[in-house]
């Protein structure tokens, strides 16, 4: 129910009903002396006119008396052809008194007094905040004669918090997604991780739209406008939970570099993304995405790091792969691939490859010909049992290789030699080798070398010479005697032996340096002093 105020008469008017007022009090004080003379007789005095009772359709001054109870107030009546329901009257109830000699100026005063108040009234009312229906209702029904006049009207809205569904796609503000969005229009970095969106918020497909709800301000000091937005180049909406991306969000990233969006729940991607002439970056691990989807990577010639780790790729990849010549980083760990064969050819600028966690039985050199330039290979944690190194082959840059956990029996036979200048780090731990001393014969820059978990019962001669090593771990091996020359290896930081059927009383607890001199005291004189004069003394 709504509460909408009366009117208050305009001056004209109440100056019309004042002289009206005028000529009805006279016919008035003559009908009531009348009464009074003739109270208790039977008369012939006519009945008064009936308009002398009549409750007037204006507000009527109180005539003042200082003797006699003053004259009821008539209720205001609206006029009914506003179309507004009456308020009932009050009856006017006539005391056989001598009426009071009328006073123009008094009854005047009292008019404009009631006309003052009935304004102030107004006025307070319309600062008071909008008051609940019941209290309208109640104010409504009020039969003060000090309210300003109100009335009842019917309102359908006032139930419905949104009458025209204008809210019905309007997001929910999200403080944390508005600062992402303003600083993406400013650096052209989009950073929504981690927010649990489940698509992609329509504050971000529109980012780029001028709210015509907002003045645009062309000052030169004013905060950067919708025609100075920068272009995102950098898009991260990882850690969330979305099924797919929206083709609209590829409208406003056209410019992009970068894409993130590991960890989600991705099972395919939209065809638009081809659209996408300057990404060089895609990063897609912890997903849903099976080997399918590589049909559609595979026509994106501008990447140079693709990242399909943790999802569901299986089978022998694809050689389709090879068309992306530009890539030098791809990780296809942790999914479930059984080969890779020759897919990798036409990569030849392949710098980090990673295909550890997979389903591999066989990985040889031979296929891997064409990435000389590799710098790190990672293929632990597969099922690989084959030599790996089936043909003569160097790799001039790689510096890590990591093929622990398989089921490798030996690295190459007698015929094939691997050469690694630059190898710093080895990992072989967790296989069923007995040697490596060809590969230590062309690792001159070895400084890490793990061998733990196989089956080795004597070391090389050839790792006491490399003095760059400075971590050794040759623990869970069958050595039975752990060889003395491993003392006077110069840079060794760190030395583990434990898990070896060698017994090295007093060793236990002891720290690398504790454990390297025990063995020096184990030494041969002549192997001592051999040692000694190897040693530079000058400063």
């Amino acid at each position: 129910m709504s509460r909408i105020p009366i009117r208050t008469p305009s001056r004209s008017s109440v100056r019309n009903d004042e002289d009206q007022y005028r000529v009805t009090v006279p016919q008035y004080a003559a009908y009531q002396h009348n009464s009074i003379a003739h109270q208790g007789k039977s008369s012939n005095v006519p009945n008064a006119p009936s308009d002398v009772f009549k409750t007037p359709s204006r507000p009527r001054s109180v005539i003042p008396s200082s003797s006699t109870t003053p004259l009821p107030q008539p209720s205001y009546r609206p006029s009914s052809a506003q179309g507004i329901s009456h308020r009932p009257s009050t009856a006017v109830k006539v005391n056989p008194i001598k009426a009071p000699e009328l006073h123009k100026a008094k009854s005047s005063a009292g008019l404009r007094e009631h006309i003052a108040k009935a304004r102030a009234e107004l006025q307070k009312s319309a600062r008071k905040p909008a008051a609940a229906p019941r209290a309208r209702q109640a104010a409504v029904s009020s039969t003060a004669s000090d309210d300003v006049p109100s009335l009842e009207v019917d309102d359908p809205f006032s139930a419905i918090k949104d009458p025209f569904n204008q809210a019905k796609n309007k997001p929910s503000f999200d403080p944390q997604l508005d600062a992402a969005i303003k600083r993406a229009r400013t650096d052209g970095r989009l950073a929504i991780a981690s927010m649990r969106l489940q698509k992609i918020p329509r504050d971000v497909i529109d980012m780029y739209k001028p709210d015509p709800s907002h003045v645009i301000d062309f000052s030169m000091d004013s905060a950067p406008s919708w025609y100075d937005y920068a272009d995102l180049t950098y898009v991260n909406i990882a850690d969330n939970e979305l099924e797919e991306i929206d083709e609209s969000l590829i409208d406003i990233i056209g410019s992009v570099a970068t894409i993130d969006l590991h960890n989600n729940h991705l099972a395919k991607l939209p065809q638009s993304l081809l659209e996408l002439s300057q990404l060089t970056t895609l990063n897609l691990s912890d997903n849903k995405l099976t080997t399918d989807i590589l049909n559609l990577i595979t026509l994106l010639p501008t990447l140079t790091e693709l990242n399909l780790s943790r999802n569901k790729l299986g089978g022998i990849l694809s050689s389709k792969l090879s068309k992306l010549d530009q890539l030098s980083r791809l990780d296809l760990s942790d999914n479930e691939l059984e080969a890779i064969d020759y897919s990798l050819t036409g990569c030849t600028k392949l710098q980090h490859l990673n295909l550890s966690g997979n389903q591999l039985t066989r990985l040889q050199v031979s296929q891997l010909s064409q990435q000389t330039g590799l710098v790190e290979l990672d293929a632990s944690r597969n099922k690989i049992s084959p030599a790996l190194i089936d043909t003569t082959l160097t790799f001039p840059r790689l510096s890590i290789l990591n093929l622990s956990h398989n089921k490798i029996r030996e690295l190459q036979d007698d015929s094939h030699v691997l050469s690694l200048p630059n190898l710093t780090t080895l990992s072989l731990m967790q296989n069923q080798l007995t040697s490596i001393d060809t590969i230590l014969d062309e690792s001159k820059n070895l400084i890490n070398l793990n061998i733990e978990g196989n089956n080795f019962t004597t070391l090389p001669n050839r790792l006491f010479s490399l003095q760059t090593l400075r971590f050794v771990d040759i623990s869970d091996n069958r050595l039975e005697v752990i060889p003395h020359e491993i003392g006077f290896m110069e840079n060794l930081s760190q030395f583990r032996w434990e898990g070896n059927p060698a017994r090295m009383r007093g060793c236990f607890g002891l720290d690398t340096q504790g454990i390297l001199k025990y063995l020096r005291g184990r030494a041969p004189l002549t192997d001592i002093v051999q040692a000694t004069d190897n040693l530079d003394f000058t400063d």
